[in-house]
C-alpha cells in the first residue's frame, strides 16, 4: 500500500480557493442586504407618500372628484418628488373613487423604480416597488341648529355668514344636510337632503331674530329631523347635530294642563312651549307657527280659545312628545338643579332654572338612540354657558362625561371674527376619516 503526502503548497492553494469563495459569498450577501435595505427605505417613503395622498384626497372629496384627484396628485408629488432617493421613476398608477354602502372609498396605488447597486453585477439596475392605500369617508346626515333669539340681533349677519360657510364644507352629492332654528319656538326650516347648498343658504338668509331661547326644543326638532329622514343606511353614516347658541336656555317644551276664561274650562295635556313672559309665564301651543308668536289657539274640546297668556295649571314632570319620539320622555328635573313646583305659578326665574335640566336631559335622550348613534357638537357664542354645552356635546371636559356614549366637540367663539373659525373646526371634526 502506498501513501501520498499532500504538499504544503497544495494546502495553500485549497485554502486560497475556499477563502475566495467565502469572500465572494460574504460580499454577495452584503450586496443583497444593502440592496434590500435600500429597497425597504424607498418603500417606506412610497408608503408614507401614498398614505398622505389618500388622506388629502378624501378630505377634498366634498369639493368633487376632480378636486380630490388634484389633491392626491399634489400631495404625492410633494412628498415624493421626481428623482428623490435616486429613483428612476415614480407615480400613481391608480386613483379610484367609488360610492360604497353609504360611504365614499378612495383607493390609490403608487409605484417607484428603486435603484439597485450591487445587483448590477447580475445585470439588474432597478426594481419596481408598489404601495396601496384605501380610505373611506362615511356620508354625513347633519342637522345644523341655529339660535335666533333676540340677543343675537346685532350678530345675526356674522352667524349667517359662518353657517353658510359651514354648509359649503359638505358633499352635496352624498351628504344630507338640514336646518332647524329655535327661539321661543323651534321648527325644521329645511329637511335634511342632498343637493342642499341653495336651499340651506336661502333658509339661513331668511332667519330673523325673535324672543326667547328654547334650547331643548331646538335639539328635539333636530333629532326629529334625523328620525323623519328614515335613512336605510343611517347606521352606516355619521349622524350628527351641530348646535349653535349665544346664551342660556330660558324656555322649554312642556305638556301642560291649561285653564281658559275665568277658570270654567280646563284643557288637559296641551303640548307647547313655556317661556318667561309675564309673572305667570307664557304658554305657546306646539302647533302654532313660530313667526310671529300667535295670540290665540283654536278651540279644543269645545273650550274657549286658549290665549297666549293662558293660565298653566300644571305641567308633567316628564315631557313626552307626541308621535312616538323619545318614548322614555324627558324629565324637567336633574340632580344638582333646583326643583320646579309643577303646580304653582311659574315665575321668570323658575322657568329659566327648569329649562337648563330639560336641555341637558334632552341631549342625553337623543344620544341614547342606538339606531342613530347621534353625535352632538356645540358652538357657543357671547354669553353661552360653556359648562352646559360641554355636557350637551359630552366632551371629556364635561363634569357629566360618559365615555360609553358618542362624544362630540364643543367650540366657543369669543366674538364675530371667531365665528367662522368655530364653525370650520366643527366641520373639520365631522370630516375626520373612519378608516
Amino acid at each position: 500500500m502506498q501513501y501520498h503526502s499532500i504538499r504544503s503548497s497544495d494546502r495553500r492553494g485549497q485554502v486560497m480557493i475556499l477563502g475566495v469563495l467565502l469572500i465572494a459569498t460574504i460580499m454577495g450577501m452584503s450586496a443583497l442586504a444593502f440592496d434590500l435595505g435600500y429597497i425597504y427605505v424607498v418603500k417606506s417613503r412610497l408608503v408614507t407618500s401614498v398614505d398622505a395622498a389618500a388622506l388629502a384626497g378624501i378630505r377634498d372629496l366634498p369639493e368633487g372628484d376632480a378636486a380630490a384627484r388634484a389633491a392626491v396628485t399634489r400631495t404625492f408629488e410633494g412628498n415624493f418628488p421626481a428623482g428623490s432617493m435616486m429613483t428612476k421613476s415614480r407615480g400613481l398608477t391608480t386613483v379610484d373613487i367609488q360610492s360604497v354602502n353609504g360611504a365614499q372609498r378612495l383607493r390609490i396605488v403608487g409605484e417607484a423604480a428603486a435603484p439597485l447597486f450591487f445587483a448590477r453585477w447580475f445585470g439588474q439596475d432597478a426594481t419596481t416597488i408598489r404601495a396601496e392605500a384605501e380610505t373611506l369617508r362615511r356620508a354625513r346626515n347633519v342637522i345644523l341648529v341655529l339660535d335666533y333669539s333676540d340677543s343675537l340681533r346685532a350678530d345675526l349677519p356674522a352667524v349667517k355668514e359662518a353657517a353658510i360657510d359651514f354648509v359649503g364644507t359638505f358633499d352635496p352629492a352624498i351628504d344630507q344636510l338640514g336646518l332647524v332654528t329655535f327661539s321661543t319656538m323651534a321648527r325644521i326650516d329645511y329637511p335634511p337632503q342632498t343637493n342642499f347648498v341653495n336651499g340651506m343658504t336661502d333658509a339661513i338668509n331668511a332667519i330673523e331674530t325673535d324672543f326667547f331661547t328654547n334650547s331643548a326644543g331646538g335639539l328635539y326638532w333636530a333629532y326629529r329631523a334625523l328620525k323623519d329622514l328614515d335613512d336605510p343606511l343611517a347606521d352606516k353614516k355619521l349622524n350628527s347635530i351641530v348646535f349653535f347658541t349665544d346664551g342660556v336656555s330660558n324656555a322649554f317644551p312642556v305638556r301642560a294642563q291649561l285653564k281658559t276664561g275665568l277658570g270654567r274650562c280646563s284643557i288637559p295635556e296641551s303640548e307647547g312651549t313655556l317661556a318667561p313672559a309675564g309673572r305667570a309665564g307664557q304658554f305657546i301651543p306646539l302647533e302654532a307657527p313660530p313667526h310671529p308668536v300667535p295670540a290665540v289657539k283654536s278651540p279644543v274640546d269645545g273650550c274657549e280659545k286658549v290665549r297666549v297668556q293662558a293660565v298653566v295649571e300644571s305641567i308633567e314632570t316628564t315631557w313626552r312628545p307626541q308621535g312616538g319620539y323619545l318614548p322614555g320622555g324627558v324629565s324637567v328635573s336633574r340632580p344638582g338643579f333646583p326643583s320646579l313646583a309643577v303646580n304653582n305659578a311659574f315665575s321668570l326665574s323658575s322657568i329659566g332654572i327648569t329649562s337648563q335640566p330639560v336641555f341637558l336631559n334632552m341631549a342625553d335622550a337623543v344620544r341614547a338612540d342606538q339606531d342613530l348613534d347621534v353625535t352632538i357638537n356645540a358652538i357657543g357664542f357671547a354669553s353661552a354657558n360653556s359648562n352646559h354645552l360641554n355636557q350637551v356635546a359630552n366632551t371629556s371636559a364635561s363634569t357629566a362625561y360618559d365615555p360609553s356614549k358618542s362624544q362630540g366637540l364643543y367650540v366657543y367663539a369669543d366674538d364675530q371674527a371667531a365665528l367662522k373659525e368655530a364653525f370650520r373646526r366643527v366641520a373639520s371634526s365631522l370630516g375626520r376619516l373612519v378608516k
